[in-house]
């Protein structure tokens, strides 16, 4: 993996080191199917463990976050998130972002703060985009609450920005 060059499309979205591993992802919009993700020794590059998800990825997991030896990462359709494992790659839980198999999650990185792990997506009322919170330790959905965030010329434009916690307060920008 580590002079495998990567195709159009695919991403290596994340560098984070945790527990000495560098975590890495491949995949993206040219691959429909899968995408994989990685860890790595940080000294010599050997793979620790690898996890192939067959989520449908259109919009292929952003940069995922880490914390206390989890990597939280979210998929594309039917949108789903994950909780990892730094050290084994074992999944801790997943959580289905939808109801149904028709949205795509299009989700932002997420960030985590105060035991919640926040991110934008497509809304669940199939138009517009909405704001995320989900409790880290059992993947149970804390909130979601739409945005309606409309363009110059009065279309309704999707949230793209990744959100974040400052002060006490969780930024989301369109």
């Amino acid at each position: 993996l580590k002079d495998r060059k990567l195709n159009a499309g695919e991403k290596n979205l994340l560098q984070k080191k945790d527990s000495g591993a560098v975590f890495v992802k491949t995949g993206g919009y040219s691959t429909f199917g899968t995408s994989t993700l990685y860890a790595l020794n940080a000294l010599t590059g050997a793979v620790k463990w690898e996890k192939t998800f067959t989520d449908y990825n259109y919009t292929p997991f952003e940069m995922p976050a880490v914390m206390e030896g989890i990597i939280y990462l979210i998929t594309g359709k039917p949108g789903y998130i994950y909780a990892i494992e730094t050290e084994t790659g074992n999944i801790r839980w997943a959580s289905k972002i939808y109801d149904n198999d028709v949205l795509d999650s299009r989700a932002t990185a997420p960030c985590i703060a105060n035991g919640l792990l926040y991110f934008c997506g497509n809304g669940s009322d199939h138009e517009s985009t909405s704001v995320f919170a989900y409790d880290i330790n059992t993947g149970n959905r804390g909130w979601e609450k739409i945005i309606t965030v409309y363009d110059y010329d009065g279309t309704l434009k999707k949230t793209t920005a990744n959100p974040t916690v400052a002060n006490g307060f969780l930024y989301a920008f369109g």
